[in-house]
C-alpha cells in the first residue's frame, strides 16, 4: 500500500460572521487544521478531515455574542490532486435533491456540489489506475467539491446559524486497478466513518419482487380506489401478474390547499371504505402480494396542519421551522413517536412498502436552526425504527443528498434519479444517465431505484430492460387502456417472477469517462444474473448511430435492437451492432463474471 497521498493542501479559508457587525468575513485558516491519513485496507485509501475554531474569548459566557462560520461555505480547502489521463467523471447536486452526471476536461470544470469524481491514469510503469475522490457528510458538516485552478477545493457547510467551530471529515481519495475497486474503497471508510451499513450488508426487499405498478404517471394526485380497481382488473384479464402496488402521492387525508397533512387516515371521499378496503380487493381478487403507499418526510409538502388531528394528538413531537411550518422532531424520540403512530395506523390497513419521499427539502426547510446531521440522523432513525416494526420495504426518494444518504442506515432500497417523465420521450437519456452513473455511489449504500415506467411508449423496451439491470424494484405506472403486453412479457414470467441480478448492474468501463448522449460509445451496463454475465447497451445520441462492436472470447447471445432479433456468436466471431436513440442491445455472454467487481466482469469485451 502507497501511503503517499497524491492530495497536497494548497490554501484552507473560512467565512466567519462578526459578532459586532453582523458582516462575513474571509478568514485564513492555518493548513495544518486539515488532517490527512490513510486507512487501512487492500486499496490505497486515505481520509481527509478538517478541526477549526473561530477563536478564543466568548464561548464558555453563553450570555455574550461571539463570532460564528457561515452555515453555507463556512471553510474551503483548495487541494492540488493528481492529473487524469482525459475526462473526469463528477456526480453533483444540480437540485436540492437530485445528482446527475459531468464529464470534465479540466479540474475548472468540475460543478460545486460535486459528491464524487472519478478518472483514470497512468503509473510509472505505465499501469492504467483509478481515482476516486468521495465527499462525506458526517455528524453535522457535509462537504461539496468544486474544481479551480489548483484541483479541487472541499467546501465545508453546516447548515446552522452560531456554529463556533467545525469538525468534519471532508471525504476520501481511493487508488485501484479498476474504478470499481476505487469507488468502493472509498464508500466503505464512509460508511466506516458515518456509521451506516452498505449494500452489501442487506437484502432486497421480498416485498418489492415481482412486477409492480405505481399510480402515479397514471393517476397523478387524483388516485382513488374505483381508478386503482379499474386498472386492476385490466391487468387481470390480459394475464399480467401484479406482485406488488404502490399507492402514490394523493391519497391522504391533507388540506389540499394549504399542502399540509391533517390526519393518518386515506382522504374519505377518494377511499370512502378506508384503505383497507382497497388493499383486501388487491389481494383477494387480484393476488396483489404487497401494497405500499406513498409519505412526505415532513409529514406532506408543507409540512402539517397545525389545526389537523395530527399536530393535535402529536404536538410534543413536532418542531417549527424557521419558516413557520410544522413538521416531525429532529430527536430519534420525536421522530419514533411520529412514525410509530403513523405506519401503526398503515400496518392495520395491510400496507407493507413506504416511499417516504421528499427526504432532501428537510434541511432546506430547518436551514439556519438544524445542523445537516441535526436534520437527519434523528428522523432517519425514527423512520427506521417505525419501518422495521411493521417489516416494511422502506424507499427513500428525493434523498440523493448527502446529509440524507450518509444518514439512513437501514433503507433497503432509494431513488437514483429525477422522476421518469414519459409524456417527454426524449427525456430518455437523462434519466437513464441520472441512473445509471449515480447507481456508482449510491449502489454502494442502497438497492437502486431508477422509477417507474410505460410499457406502452416509444422507448418502452429500453426502459424495462435498464429497470432489470438496476437491481432495484421494477414497476410500471401505465394507464387504463394503455398496457403494452409484449414489453412486459420480455421479462415477466408466467408466474409472476422477474428476474433480478446478483448485485446492481454498473457502467462498463467504456462508458465511465463518455458521455453516452454525445460519443459514439452508447450506455453499456453490465451484471451477473445467478452467476451467468449479461450487458445491455442503449442507444442515447440523438442524432446519430452509435456502434457496439463484439469480438465473442466465449459463446454470446445478442438480442436487439428489435426484441425478436437474436444472433448466436461462437468464439472468435465479431460482430458490429448499430444502435438508433432509445433502442436496445441485449448481450448473454457464456462465462462467470469476475467477482472482485462486485459480481461485474471488469472489463467487459466490446
Amino acid at each position: 500500500m502507497n501511503n503517499v497521498c497524491p492530495i497536497d493542501v494548497v490554501r484552507v479559508q473560512s467565512s466567519i460572521l462578526k459578532e459586532d457587525t453582523h458582516e462575513c468575513k474571509e478568514c485564513a485558516v492555518p493548513a495544518t487544521a486539515v488532517n490527512i491519513e490513510p486507512v487501512r485496507g487492500d486499496d490505497a485509501v486515505w481520509s481527509l478531515s478538517i478541526c477549526t475554531e473561530t477563536g478564543p474569548a466568548k464561548r464558555e459566557q453563553q450570555f455574550i455574542a461571539c463570532d460564528s462560520f457561515a452555515p453555507c461555505d463556512a471553510v474551503r480547502v483548495s487541494c492540488r490532486v493528481g492529473v487524469a489521463d482525459g475526462q473526469i467523471l463528477a456526480l453533483y447536486q444540480h437540485k436540492e435533491w437530485w445528482m446527475r452526471p459531468a464529464w470534465c476536461s479540466a479540474p475548472t470544470q468540475i460543478p460545486f456540489g460535486t459528491q464524487l469524481l472519478l478518472w483514470r491514469w497512468k503509473g510509472r510503469d505505465d499501469s492504467v489506475r483509478w481515482s476516486a475522490v468521495l465527499a462525506v457528510c458526517d455528524a453535522d458538516a457535509r462537504t461539496d467539491i468544486r474544481g479551480d485552478e489548483q484541483g479541487i477545493t472541499f467546501v465545508v457547510s453546516s447548515n446552522r446559524m452560531g456554529m463556533t467551530r467545525i469538525e468534519a471529515t471532508l471525504g476520501f481519495m481511493a487508488s485501484a486497478e479498476t474504478p470499481y475497486r476505487a469507488v468502493q474503497a472509498c464508500v466503505s471508510a464512509a460508511a466506516g466513518r458515518t456509521g451506516v451499513s452498505t449494500r452489501r450488508r442487506k437484502s432486497f426487499p421480498d416485498n418489492l419482487s415481482g412486477l409492480g405498478w405505481c399510480t402515479w404517471d397514471s393517476l397523478g394526485q387524483d388516485v382513488n380506489e374505483r381508478q386503482i380497481i379499474e386498472k386492476m382488473q385490466e391487468f387481470h384479464d390480459l394475464g399480467v401478474h401484479i406482485s406488488w402496488v404502490l399507492i402514490d402521492d394523493g391519497w391522504s387525508d391533507v388540506d389540499r390547499s394549504q399542502q399540509k397533512l391533517r390526519s393518518f387516515d386515506a382522504d374519505p371521499e377518494r377511499f370512502p371504505q378506508g384503505l383497507g378496503h382497497t388493499v383486501d380487493v388487491l389481494k383477494q381478487r387480484f393476488g396483489v402480494q404487497h401494497v405500499g403507499v406513498w409519505q412526505a418526510f415532513q409529514g406532506y409538502w408543507n409540512g402539517i396542519d397545525p389545526d389537523g388531528p395530527v399536530a393535535d394528538a402529536f404536538g410534543d413531537c413536532l418542531t417549527r421551522c424557521p419558516s413557520g411550518a410544522l413538521v416531525p422532531g429532529p430527536t430519534h424520540d420525536q421522530a419514533a413517536q411520529f412514525w410509530n403512530a403513523w405506519e401503526s395506523k398503515m400496518s392495520e390497513q395491510g400496507i407493507d412498502v413506504l416511499k417516504v419521499d421528499s427526504q432532501g427539502s428537510i434541511s432546506v426547510m430547518t436551514m439556519g436552526a438544524e445542523s445537516f446531521g441535526e436534520s437527519t440522523v434523528g428522523r432517519h432513525l425514527g423512520l427506521e425504527d417505525a419501518a422495521d416494526r411493521m417489516n416494511a420495504a422502506l424507499i427513500n426518494c428525493m434523498a440523493m443528498t448527502p446529509e440524507n444518504f450518509w444518514h439512513s442506515d437501514r433503507a433497503q432500497v432509494a431513488r437514483t434519479s429525477d422522476d421518469f417523465l414519459p409524456r417527454e420521450p426524449k427525456s430518455l437519456d437523462e434519466h437513464l444517465i441520472q441512473n445509471a452513473y449515480c447507481s456508482l455511489l449510491l449502489g454502494e449504500l442502497v438497492y437502486p431505484d431508477w422509477d417507474m415506467f410505460w410499457s406502452e411508449h416509444p422507448y418502452a423496451r429500453a426502459s424495462v430492460l435498464s429497470r432489470v439491470f438496476s437491481g432495484g424494484p421494477v414497476y410500471c405506472s401505465d394507464a387504463l387502456g394503455h398496457t403494452d403486453v409484449s414489453v412486459l412479457r420480455e421479462v415477466l414470467g408466467d408466474d409472476g417472477h422477474v428476474p433480478h441480478p446478483d448485485a446492481p448492474g454498473v457502467l462498463v468501463e467504456e462508458s465511465l469517462l463518455n458521455d453516452p448522449r454525445s460519443s459514439d460509445v452508447p450506455l453499456g451496463i453490465c451484471a451477473s444474473f445467478g452467476g451467468c454475465e449479461r450487458m445491455l447497451f442503449v442507444g442515447l445520441r440523438q442524432r446519430q448511430m452509435q456502434h457496439v462492436d463484439l469480438t465473442a472470447d466465449v459463446p454470446m447471445k445478442v438480442s436487439g435492437p428489435d426484441s425478436d432479433s437474436v444472433v448466436h456468436l461462437q468464439q472468435g466471431d465479431h460482430a458490429r451492432f448499430d444502435l438508433s436513440y432509445g433502442q436496445a442491445l441485449l448481450v448473454d455472454v457464456d462465462r462467470t463474471p469476475d467477482p472482485t467487481c462486485c459480481g461485474i466482469s471488469n472489463h467487459p469485451r466490446r
